[in-house]
């Protein structure tokens, strides 16, 4: 059975050219910064896997994952990569969507797994979107403006082309209002 769910996709810009003394900093301090920063948020999320420098979220609510993207993104924004001995990391970049995903099992990993055409949206949206940025698809940005006690808008910033030539769609740009 599918269900309507929220999609958070993230990766960062330059992880590629990391060492691997690099990389145990970037385990330490990047990756365990934004696991503090998804903590408030563990009660909507329903999966949360990483592979490098990728998040992958799944919540049961548009709100949470709207202030979970923004969390991240302030949580990278308090970062120095350069203090910290990562001066090619440039920032991260962030992708949300509300999607039909199904629910099931992973065999290989043995945990619950959500799946389906949208959360390839989603990765495929991810490239795209600016370092420093949450792009949304137009489902999410309806159904977050909608939330209620939000403190953020959805902007939109055009048709864009998806990676991997999975056609264009309309992205809006997830920001905490001034």
């Amino acid at each position: 059975m599918r269900r309507i769910r929220s999609i958070v996709y993230a990766d960062f810009a330059g992880f590629s050219t990391l060492t691997d003394a690099q990389l145990i900093v970037f385990q330490d301090n990047v990756m365990g910064g934004l696991a503090a920063a998804i903590e408030p948020f563990k009660a909507q999320l329903l999966s949360g896997r990483t592979w490098g420098d990728s998040l992958y979220l799944v919540l049961d609510d548009i709100g949470a994952a709207a202030d979970c993207a923004l969390a991240l993104q302030d949580r990278i924004g308090d970062m120095d990569f350069g203090a910290m001995g990562l001066p090619t990391l440039r920032g991260m970049r962030v992708a949300a969507h509300a999607t039909p995903v199904f629910d099931g099992w992973d065999p290989i990993a043995g945990s619950r797994l959500f799946y389906g055409a949208g959360v390839t949206q989603t990765a495929r949206i991810e490239p795209r979107t600016p370092e420093g940025e949450i792009y949304t698809t137009h489902p999410f940005a309806a159904l977050a403006m909608l939330a209620r006690d939000r403190d953020y808008d959805c902007q939109y910033v055009g048709t864009m082309p998806t990676a991997k030539g999975y056609g264009s769609l309309p992205l809006f740009a997830l920001r905490r209002r001034p």
